[in-house]
């Protein structure tokens, strides 16, 4: 009887289909020290900025997430839901453009979702998918910064695969410029990669050009991480209306990294 009792257990504990944990977990405290310390930023021109372009490089680009992090909260204090966009690094997702409605564990504590701003964007077309945001630091490094300065803030994630076009996401900026009041919107990408700094250096002034021009249609991969994103991003400002100011350019080279495989960074504001 107690053989026959252990085959059965043994046979539903092999057969079960294995459970993913939901936790969404962006633990990165080896750099917990470098997040919030900066004590003083000059104020933005830009008086009541509605969207950003920011890095996910640590510990490299920290300084600058720093800056961005604190110009922002010293402007827009009151933001209650920030909806983060980034790349599909590893291409884990299903689908073209995806979102999740999991809490999302930081260094600093619990971020929860925006329910209602997950809902819309949802119903927008944005499928539902958690597994690919598991270690994504498109998310998980803004995630932290945003829990840092935004203690009591939400969070809407946004993952685009490289492969997704313009069709993919049109219904979604026609969502979040209804919603404008409620959100920030966070582009988290970094730009040029894995050349040398002066061959960097003559992309970026492309990527500033293109950045001031709000051209839409003219980044690739050779300029950013995520062409997709850009061209959601500058549509989105477009139609908003809003003029970009870039906070800060640097490359990897200026941070202390290789003269000969870098990547560069830009902060700006719209």
């Amino acid at each position: 009887m107690k053989k026959t009792f252990f085959s059965i257990l043994l046979f539903l504990l092999f057969m079960a289909p294995a459970r993913v944990s939901a936790e969404i977990n962006y633990f990165y405290k080896d750099y917990k020290n470098l997040i919030g310390r900066q004590t003083f930023v000059s104020p933005l021109k830009i008086k009541t900025p509605q969207i950003g372009i920011v890095p996910h490089h640590l510990p490299t680009a920290s300084p600058m997430l720093d800056n961005f992090y604190r110009r922002l909260k010293q402007a827009r204090p009151d933001i209650k839901t920030f909806v983060v966009i980034g790349p599909d690094h590893f291409e884990k997702c299903r689908q073209k453009f995806v979102t999740t409605d999991e809490p999302i564990n930081t260094m600093f504590g619990r971020l929860m979702v925006d329910q209602k701003i997950f809902g819309v964007l949802h119903n927008a077309g944005i499928k539902k998918e958690t597994g690919c945001f598991h270690g994504e630091h498109a998310i998980g490094v803004q995630a932290n910064y945003i829990k840092k300065f935004f203690p009591r803030a939400q969070i809407v994630p946004v993952l685009l695969s490289y492969s997704a076009q313009k069709q993919n996401f049109e219904k979604s900026i026609q969502t979040l410029m209804k919603n404008k009041a409620d959100i920030f919107v966070i582009q988290s990408t970094d730009f040029s990669h894995y050349i040398n700094a002066d061959k960097a250096n003559v992309n970026d002034r492309l990527s500033s050009k293109l950045l001031k021009e709000l051209n839409s249609g003219a980044f690739t991969l050779k300029q950013v991480d995520s062409p997709g994103t850009m061209k959601l991003i500058l549509q989105l400002a477009k139609v908003l209306k809003l003029k970009p100011e870039i906070i800060d350019h640097k490359n990897s080279f200026d941070l202390g990294g290789s003269f000969t495989n870098t990547t560069s960074y830009f902060t700006v504001m719209f």
